[in-house]
């Protein structure tokens, strides 16, 4: 779990990929429908050696921002245990300075139910030191200031209150 943290930070602010690849994100949705979500957050949580399985080269996508795979998340959701349920929400952290539309819209969209805007919006990052977090919570927060969708605002604002309470701490 924390090595799945240091990859995602290292990759997202160094570009570095791990090895495996992650499949595209139609393909993804199709699996989930097809399979549920559940055996195909496992399958890909097992492809690969720790570290380099096709789960951390889909958080890789979803850290990143890209919209296509950060879209996924709440399906992905479903299908998580503590310790991918734990990586999943530190990759929409990591999104959120990047894609601060498509985070919330997920948020908004699994509001009480599989991904916690406390975390995703708190800060809830493994092994990296305060500075980095001063950091991403600073790059956050400026992404959410410049968000204008209405349907957006009333769970902006929420994200912007958790990354207040972040800074506190």
């Amino acid at each position: 779990m924390q090595l799945v943290s240091l990859l995602i930070a290292a990759s997202v602010s160094t570009g570095v990929q791990p090895n495996a690849k992650a499949p595209s994100a139609a393909a993804l949705r199709a699996a989930i429908h097809e399979k549920g979500a559940k055996q195909v957050v496992d399958r890909l949580s097992r492809a690969g050696p720790p570290g380099q399985t096709e789960w951390d080269a889909l958080l890789e996508q979803i850290g990143a921002g890209k919209p296509e795979f950060v879209s996924l998340a709440p399906e992905l959701a479903l299908g998580t245990d503590a310790s991918t349920s734990e990586t999943l929400l530190i990759a929409l952290a990591y999104a959120l300075p990047r894609a601060p539309n498509d985070v919330l819209r997920v948020l908004r969209l699994s509001e009480g139910r599989a991904l916690d805007i406390k975390w995703v919006c708190g800060a809830p990052f493994i092994e990296v030191t305060a500075k980095q977090v001063v950091a991403q919570v600073k790059a956050a927060r400026a992404a959410l200031e410049k968000v204008s969708a209405p349907e957006l605002q009333e769970i902006r604002s929420a994200c912007l209150e958790q990354l207040t309470r972040a800074e506190a701490l």
